[in-house]
């Protein structure tokens, strides 16, 4: 079996990548495990604006459980169709004239 070499660049790409995982990782972990309230921005600012608006929160559009992650998919793979068809437009090697 022959090595493969990787350059240093890409090496220490992957070596800080994985470092900035596992600090992320580690630190969703302790805040899991201590049994930290995380709510995100959405929450607290639903919270917020209920007391100080006197009213209900409500949902412009119901969703399911799924329906969240359903839409952010289709964002992704829209938006992933329209960069990979313009690619080579947008970063391509620019020809001199």
């Amino acid at each position: 079996m022959s090595r493969m070499h990787i350059d240093t660049f890409t090496r220490n790409a992957l070596i800080i990548m994985f470092g900035i995982v596992a600090i992320m990782s580690l630190m969703a972990y302790l805040g899991f495990s201590s049994g930290a309230k995380m709510n995100g921005t959405d929450a607290i600012v639903e919270e917020n604006a209920a007391k100080l608006g006197k009213k209900n929160p409500t949902n412009l559009v119901t969703l399911d459980e799924t329906g969240e992650y359903i839409g952010f998919t289709l964002a992704g793979v829209f938006s992933g169709l329209i960069i990979g068809y313009y690619w080579t437009e947008l970063f391509g090697k620019r020809r001199k004239k």
